[in-house]
């Protein structure tokens, strides 16, 4: 059963993923989408056309705090949330399934200086693991119904907090940010959207922003 469940779900995110995806209106960014081997990469842009200028940092992170490389896919699941706050301490929520195994850790990361904790070295931080109360194919679920997979971006405003959020699955891999979607939700489907997802989380995982 267990099996069969992990089978069912990972096909449905593939699905979901590779669905017809339009491109930015009014005025959002469009995604920068490029074939690697067998993996799709699917990346936010700006208006100018050119890659977020966020997302070279994100992926410096990545390897300086030893996190899988994800453009090149995932098996069978990862989701990562970066919550750039501007602030001395800033946090990631990563959602693994890979081996037919669930799990969600929060990173606390520590005196982030003013180049933020995209910077060339490592800061100091913490992990604590997170169990969703209402179990792992519920939780996904929810994610997968509020588009977490498909979602395009927003623009950036001024003062406000980040996020920039990467999906990978086996044969795709996406890339995108939205600023202080709460803000934006009144307007913008998509930051609604993100924002009911941020909310889900501090539910589900009991896991606490730190800023809004």
């Amino acid at each position: 059963m267990k099996k069969a469940l992990f089978v069912l779900m990972a096909n449905f995110l593939f699905v979901c993923m590779c669905s017809s995806q339009q491109a930015g209106t009014n005025g959002l960014p469009k995604s920068k989408k490029a074939q690697a081997g067998k993996v799709v990469k699917d990346i936010q842009t700006t208006s100018h056309g050119k890659p977020s200028f966020m997302f070279k940092p994100v992926q410096r992170a990545a390897k300086i705090y030893n996190l899988d490389d994800l453009e090149n896919g995932y098996d069978s699941l990862q989701i990562r949330i970066w919550c750039d706050y501007s602030a001395k301490t800033t946090q990631l929520i990563l959602v693994k399934l890979a081996a037919q195994r669930y799990s969600c850790q929060r990173f606390s990361f520590y005196n982030v200086n003013d180049y933020g904790f995209f910077g060339a070295k490592a800061l100091p931080y913490s992990v604590v693991n997170l169990m969703p109360k209402s179990g792992w194919p519920i939780f996904l679920n929810k994610l997968l119904d509020l588009d977490i997979s498909t979602l395009r971006g927003n623009n950036w405003g001024a003062d406000g907090v980040i996020y920039f959020v990467e999906v990978a699955t086996a044969k795709k891999y996406r890339f995108y940010t939205y600023w202080s979607p709460e803000i934006m939700a009144k307007n913008d489907p998509g930051s609604k959207n993100m924002a009911a997802i941020l909310a889900m989380l501090e539910k589900e995982c009991a896991f606490h922003r730190l800023y809004q």
